[in-house]
């Protein structure tokens, strides 16, 4: 018999809290059986889910999670559990909500609930909005939460699709042939950024409802003999909320992701470009039990990197986020083997703790808040007291500091070209290639776009009025070059010391 033990969340005592240790809540839903004369495997109790174990005959074992659904749950049951995550939100913390199960199990319906008519060339998505599923309803609830509490909120939205390990952006079709923008996901350490992923400004359900079925229009679909609406790929709903409290913006991403079903190619019938789709889809889901695995284990290397969906997911198994798995089984007897690999990563996900974070920006106070005295009224200050009254200006010291350091840098630079050498022991090649080029490029803008403000301050010649200014032209869009710097008003022959002091570039950039 196996069974999980769930630990109390731990909490500093704040307000908002700044972070919070949190175990992945782990739901289970059973679909209804497909006919009534078919033999049921699955036996649910309050929290617990019992199965025929299928290594040994007579056996049998049962499992214990936050939350058990029968075949009799309602899609309003489901989110009810939900909804208590969803209160992050508004205090600036991410949140994750996946599905995951084999294909045919109901993530699809547990996640978006819709129906797809139409050709392949002229599909027709229709939303079950008396039956709608978890990102609907996440959606309906975070406007109704703004409305009703009066809250200053802007929300908008990204639609993404993983496919045979490929990113694209479901809202950009913008390829010579209508095809969908492919896109990069740049990692720096936990954090993660998909270069040029479109955003949308919704002030409502209904315009969420419109670019919705967009997205799923464009989401590769395809029948199998297990599902006739068989879903090829990965598919995240991903929603940037910010809240304005007073001087102070706290900013959350909610993602809601339905991952496609794992698949065993000997029942599924798959040929073809359907066969390559399975394999990538099986390897995108080993490659997230790996990672889960490794978790569990508190091993010191996880693998993020091995598959995209993980990559994606790092923030959610172990990160920063608070995060919510919705594990979804078919009852069937002939399904035992793929239920009960379900359960088994079920019960791995209740042991991952994740440390929760606010991610919290501070507005400047105006010019006409702060209050100067005369300098005649001023009275002379005493040795004791000159930390107390004396004022920086952070603009002139900074421009004061470069001015005395920035001929020192430049000497050194040079006589390290003359010699031969960019780094300490290590040769400087004569001239760089257009791959080295292309690698201290990615380097560059990887560190930008992902970067935190305490990683940017700490950068030598950037300081803290720099880096809000990096952090404040990334919301209006990533730097897609070294040369967007200058947007936050770098000279040139500043931002090439900047660049060969912090990357050690050989050549120069801009």
């Amino acid at each position: 018999m196996s069974s999980t033990s769930r630990s109390s969340t731990q909490t500093t005592d704040s307000p908002i809290l700044r972070t919070k240790q949190q175990a992945v809540k782990v739901l289970v839903r059973v679909r209804p059986p497909k006919s009534t004369d078919c033999e049921v495997s699955t036996e649910v109790e309050p929290g617990k889910i019992t199965i025929p174990n299928p290594y040994f005959v007579n056996g049998s074992k049962t499992y214990t999670f936050d939350k058990v659904f029968g075949s009799d749950a309602t899609q309003a049951q489901v989110f009810a559990d939900v909804e208590v995550l969803l209160r992050d939100v508004f205090q600036g913390r991410n949140a994750t909500v996946f599905a995951y199960g084999q294909t045919g199990s109901g993530k699809t319906h547990t996640m978006n609930a819709y129906t797809m008519t139409g050709s392949a060339s002229q599909p027709c998505v229709v939303l079950q909005r008396r039956d709608a599923g978890i990102t609907y309803r996440a959606v309906d609830w975070i406007f109704e939460r703004k409305r009703s509490l009066a809250l200053n909120v802007t929300v908008s939205a990204s639609f993404v699709e993983i496919y045979n390990d490929e990113v694209y952006d479901l809202l950009q079709n913008t390829g010579p042939n209508g095809e969908l923008r492919k896109l990069k996901v740049l990692m720096a350490g936990r954090r993660v950024t998909v270069q040029g992923l479109s955003e949308e400004d919704i002030t409502s359900s209904e315009e969420f409802e419109s670019l919705f079925v967009v997205a799923l229009k464009h989401r590769s679909t395809a029948g199998t003999k297990l599902n006739v609406l068989s879903s090829r790929s990965h598919f995240m709903v991903q929603l940037t909320i910010k809240t304005k409290i007073l001087d102070k913006v706290l900013t959350s991403k909610l993602s809601l992701i339905d991952l496609a079903g794992s698949e065993d190619n000997r029942y599924t019938g798959n040929e073809g470009d359907r066969f390559d789709e399975s394999r990538h889809i099986n390897s995108s889901l080993f490659a997230i039990r790996s990672v889960v695995s490794a978790l569990k284990d508190n091993k010191a290397q996880v693998p993020y990197r091995n598959s995209k969906i993980t990559q994606l997911l790092c923030d959610s198994l172990g990160g920063s986020a608070s995060a919510l798995a919705v594990v979804c089984c078919a009852p069937e007897r002939d399904n035992l083997q793929p239920t009960h690999n379900s359960l088994e990563f079920a019960k791995d996900c209740c042991f991952i703790k994740n440390c929760v974070e606010v991610n919290e920006m501070r507005r400047k106070s105006t010019a006409s808040s702060v209050k100067c005295e005369p300098a005649t009224t001023r009275k002379a200050p005493g040795p004791s007291s000159l930390k107390e009254n004396r004022v920086y200006e952070p603009s002139l010291l900074l421009e004061s500091v470069e001015h005395l350091i920035k001929p020192m840098v430049e000497k050194v630079l040079a006589e390290r070209q003359q010699s031969g050498v960019s780094d300490v022991g290590r040769p400087s090649p004569p001239n760089a290639t257009s791959d080295d080029q292309q690698k201290i490029t990615d380097k560059i803008l990887t560190v930008m776009n992902t970067a935190t403000l305490n990683e940017l301050k700490k950068m030598k010649f950037i300081g803290p009025q720099r880096a809000n200014k990096i952090l404040a032209a990334r919301e209006i869009g990533a730097f897609e070059s070294p040369q967007d710097l200058s947007r936050i008003g770098i000279p040139a022959d500043t931002l090439n010391m900047i660049l060969q002091v912090n990357f050690q570039v050989p050549i120069k950039l801009v």
